[in-house]
């Protein structure tokens, strides 16, 4: 009996969720076939055999957000550890293209304090439009920006760091915030960076740190007092962690470290901006036994300073970040071994990023480490995108697109709690989860979201006739590796109604099967784990 769409996604094998599938795909069955039976367990495919380049495949798929038509064969020319270097020095790639596409977005050059005149809270155009234009800028870097690791690392950065775009003046904030802390420091020092996110208004904001005074203080009519909220973060999430081995009087004593971190009123001719107020200091000796820091009386903004110095540099931040960094790259478990030369790296280096990134890019595991990671909703979606090599467009263009982002969970800077978006896979292979990405794999392959334009037959060979053969090349152009055995009997069993590999198409069927099949390669784990 030939193989439905419904069929060839049960059978997948990615998760336990793959069995419960929703009515929608029922619609795609050819209706001289059965409806497919529950199964007990799910089904797997041979793990697939690689094929040429495998090596420089790997490479793209973790360090890139997916190779384009082409790539691959460009990459193997300048090889695999020329292109590692080039992109961990972005600034030696020309991105001049991208740049010009990016002056459709003016509220990415205008400072905080423009953008709250300019874009009032009631009133045309409002906050949104900010919002709108940071998440679509976001979305066309991570699909045409030639400097891929950097984008991957602003995203890392922004996910670790993270900040709720929806809160109060974090609307206008967070821009600048992308722009002069994270951008800036995306491959430098994280003690550059943590000191940056520690003054930016945006966070300052968020974690409610501009509102840290010590006791008694007074900022106007507002009555002072500690609030600890940026303080317990700073360590928990940014930092050392939960069991880095500070207390709650530490979380306290770097509250008061960190009183008079504030921004300029809505009304300051420079609203918006990062204020250190002495008078709401709490100007007191500190110690904070845990990271051996004394801090004198009259310190000032240097408390801070100071402390967030101790804090990047502390061993159990090295092994956090490390391990965050190779869960990433590598392997949702990673070897212990691997972190703790990644947190070497990391502390030898006095904190760089790049360093810490090439002692995890260079390893063994790493290199061992394919197809181990299911993709997420970000990487999911672009790398279809790239792979497709469609066209997408600029300005309010992406929003569309913006939009299949949001509806598969992973929106830019949508996440509410500090904590950031889950980074392992499994907390994304759910029902909800698994349809969004189906839904979105279709809707690309078909040329079903508006301004996204993507030529399937660029792919083909004119004199293409048979499904194998059809198989063979869509398969090869979008994952740059052999299909698994039952994978490719499944979808020539497709392609052919089920009459084999040989089955001719004339140019109608052809033109029927060949978005249903990139879109069914688009969504199974072949694609979609990495």
């Amino acid at each position: 009996m030939p193989m439905t769409r419904r069929e060839f996604l049960r059978n997948t094998g990615l998760a336990a969720a793959y069995l419960a599938l929703p009515a929608w795909l029922s619609a795609c069955q050819r209706g001289s076939a059965p409806a497919a039976a529950p199964l007990a367990t799910p089904q797997t495919w041979d793990d697939p055999q690689p094929g040429a380049h495998a090596d420089i495949v790997h490479l793209l798929n973790r360090i890139t957000y997916g190779p384009r038509p082409g790539e691959v064969e460009r990459v193997a020319a300048i090889g695999w550890d020329t292109f590692l270097e080039q992109q961990l020095n972005p600034a030696q790639i020309d991105d001049a293209a991208l740049d010009e596409r990016l002056k459709q977005f003016p509220t990415l050059a205008m400072s905080s304090v423009d953008l709250f005149a300019s874009y009032p809270l009631k009133g045309r155009p409002g906050p949104r439009t900010i919002i709108q234009e940071l998440e679509a800028a976001a979305l066309l870097r991570a699909i045409a920006s030639e400097r891929q690791l950097f984008e991957i690392m602003v995203d890392f950065w922004s996910n670790h760091l993270n900040i709720y775009i929806g809160k109060n003046q974090v609307k206008w904030l967070k821009t600048a915030d992308d722009r002069d802390v994270i951008r800036k420091h995306a491959l430098g020092a994280f003690r550059d960076l943590l000191l940056a996110s520690a003054t930016s208004p945006a966070m300052l904001v968020y974690l409610d740190n501009a509102e840290n005074f010590k006791p008694g203080a007074r900022r106007g009519n507002i009555a002072g007092g500690l609030n600890e909220n940026y303080a317990r973060e700073v360590m928990e999430l940014h930092t050392v962690g939960a069991d880095g081995g500070y207390n709650q009087d530490d979380v306290t004593t770097v509250a008061r470290a960190l009183t008079g971190w504030t921004i300029t009123r809505r009304n300051a001719a420079a609203a918006g901006e990062f204020l250190f107020a002495p008078q709401l200091h709490d100007d007191d000796a500190k110690q904070i036994a845990f990271l051996n820091l004394d801090l004198p009386a009259v310190g000032g903004l240097k408390d801070g300073q100071a402390l967030l110095a101790a804090l990047a540099v502390h061993p159990s931040t090295a092994a956090r970040i490390a391990h965050k960094l190779c869960v990433t790259f590598v392997a949702d478990d990673p070897p212990p071994a691997l972190v703790e030369r990644a947190a070497k790296a990391y502390l030898e280096s006095d904190t760089d990023t790049r360093a810490t990134l090439r002692a995890i890019l260079t390893s063994a595991e790493f290199k061992a480490s394919a197809v181990q990671k299911v993709k997420l909703p970000l990487r999911a979606l672009v790398s279809s995108v790239r792979a497709l090599g469609a066209e997408v467009g600029d300005g309010d263009q992406l929003l569309p697109l913006v939009k299949v982002l949001r509806d598969m969970g992973q929106a830019f800077f949508g996440w509410q709690a500090p904590n950031g978006y889950p980074q392992i896979g499994a907390a994304w292979v759910n029902t909800g989860g698994m349809l969004a990405r189906w839904n979105a794999a279709f809707a690309l392959a078909e040329g079903r979201i508006k301004n996204t334009q993507v030529d399937l037959h660029s792919f083909l060979a004119p004199d293409l006739q048979t499904a194998g053969a059809l198989v063979d090349t869509l398969g090869a152009a979008l994952l740059h590796t052999p299909l698994p055995a039952p994978a490719r009997a499944a979808l020539i069993d497709y392609a052919g109604a089920g009459a084999g590999e040989s089955a001719r198409l004339d140019r109608a069927t052809l033109g029927r099967r060949l978005p249903e099949l990139a879109g069914l390669i688009l969504a199974s784990p072949a694609f979609q784990i990495h």
